[in-house]
């Protein structure tokens, strides 16, 4: 299952880019309207994968523009040697059919990127916050307001969470694809720092530290704080074992040291999990699960999935 995960994520994110683009150079003039589909095609999974794909982390997030400035090079290449005379083919059910798979293939693909342009579109009011880590680049993985970019939607508490990794200087959240231990991810270890001035309601630092992809399902939450902040609960999720620095009943500035990202709970890599549910509640149930989960704001910014925070 690991090995099939680093393969499609490899597969979508960067094989099949430089396989389109590569398809456009590598064209046989068999008249326009088939040139012009591959071009759609192409252009159109490009901008699906940039905006909707998850595992930019993984792979790198520069590969997005390098992949827009190829495919406009080799386009211009292709045009500068000169197009088809006809838009037309002699093989015509061969090249007409592959055509209209192109342009079914694109409309799909089109069709996806609607849910992305409206993934900022949260319900009023939201909750303002400083944003919980310091010091480096973090990556939205999960984030927004629908489930194609947030798998956390459709959970009614989780609903506008975020998951959130650091990259490292190269743009990736950890040294290989999916390495085992926690300490090769860049954001394991990482200061959490309190997003509200609040109260400790619930705290839970004595979980072990799990290898990646090794999940435990019993303890969802993993190692956590609750705070009470502005009439909301705020969960802060996955924290590393023994790194807790506040107890319940403590009062928190904003700003203050709360604790460290870890690898703990339902999770299957180092990142820091958060949302936010209305009331003072700390039963898990409600806190994961069927909590009115209330949309979040950084610096008056609503995060989604791709963005890049410099703290």
């Amino acid at each position: 299952m690991i090995y099939f995960l680093i393969f499609l994520t490899v597969f979508m994110h960067l094989v099949l880019p430089v396989a389109f683009i590569f398809w456009i150079y590598n064209a046989k003039p068999e008249g326009k309207i088939f040139f012009f589909s591959i071009v759609l095609l192409t252009a159109s999974y490009l901008t699906f994968m940039w905006l909707l794909g998850a595992g930019w982390g993984w792979v790198g997030v520069f590969w997005p523009p390098v992949f827009g400035v190829a495919f406009a090079v080799v386009l211009i290449l292709k045009v500068r040697q000169g197009l088809p005379a006809r838009w037309g083919s002699d093989k015509r059910f061969k090249i007409y059919f592959a055509s209209g798979l192109n342009l079914v293939l694109s409309a799909i693909f089109l069709a996806n990127i609607p849910t992305f342009l409206n993934a900022r579109d949260y319900e009023e009011p939201a909750l303002e916050l400083e944003f919980p880590l310091t010091g480096g680049t973090f990556f939205i993985g999960h984030g927004g307001a629908n489930k194609n970019v947030n798998h956390h939607y459709p959970v009614k508490a989780q609903r506008y969470a975020l998951d959130i990794v650091e990259l490292n200087g190269f743009g990736f959240r950890a040294g290989g694809l999916l390495p085992g231990a926690p300490e090769s991810y860049q954001i394991f270890g990482n200061e959490i720092v309190a997003p509200c001035q609040g109260e400790v309601i619930a705290a839970n630092g004595h979980l072990t530290d799990q290898r990646a992809m090794v999940t435990d399902p019993d303890n969802l939450l993993g190692n956590h704080i609750i705070l009470y902040c502005q009439g909301h609960s705020i969960l802060l999720a996955h924290l590393r074992e023994g790194s807790l620095k506040v107890e319940v009943g403590d009062t928190v500035s904003r700003g203050q040291s709360l604790a460290e990202v870890g690898n703990t709970g339902n999770t299957t890599e180092p990142h820091l999990h958060i949302h936010a549910i209305l009331g003072r509640r700390v039963e898990k149930d409600h806190i994961a699960f069927t909590g009115q989960g209330v949309a979040m704001t950084f610096g008056g910014r609503f995060l989604i999935r791709g963005d890049k925070i410099e703290n």
